[in-house]
């Protein structure tokens, strides 16, 4: 089938399915009256759930990050590598990765910050002051020929 979000009582009881048309990478909002979750099934957006299930909504339109390790929900609104600001392969550019916010309270997505090399699984801490990424140095391979292997 496909990736769908479940919630379980940590105690003991009946899980329940909290998306029904596809879902991954839940992440409760502080006050937990919303789920947000990704999926990724050619629209890789952002959306949000009521905590028992319910209408599937996007979030914004503009929330589209590249991959669902690429966003981190906050109190205030949500951070996220914008996957219509990365380069295509090939191009040379010096900015490689662009951080957006999408604030709640006013529903504007504004640039965060600008990366030199691509980000990856992006982290908020609690208090919003510090941002966690991976990032990429270098990407390649090598094609080698052994010869007289056994």
């Amino acid at each position: 089938g496909e990736h769908q979000v479940w919630k379980l009582p940590s105690a003991s009881g009946e899980a329940v399915q909290v998306t029904k048309a596809g879902g991954q990478a839940p992440s409760e909002s502080p006050g937990g009256d919303t789920v947000y979750f990704w999926r990724g099934r050619g629209t890789s957006r952002i959306w949000k759930v009521a905590p028992d299930g319910g209408d599937e909504t996007p979030v914004h339109d503009s929330l589209r990050p590249h991959y669902w390790g690429n966003w981190a929900a906050t109190e205030t609104g949500i951070y996220f590598f914008d996957e219509q600001a990365m380069p295509a392969p090939g191009t040379q550019s010096s900015v490689k990765s662009a951080v957006k916010f999408f604030n709640f309270a006013t529903q504007e997505v504004t640039q965060f910050a600008t990366l030199q090399k691509v980000g990856w699984d992006l982290a908020i801490s609690p208090d919003s002051r510090w941002l966690l990424y991976g990032q990429f140095d270098q990407r390649g391979s090598d094609i080698m020929l052994i010869e007289n292997f056994r």
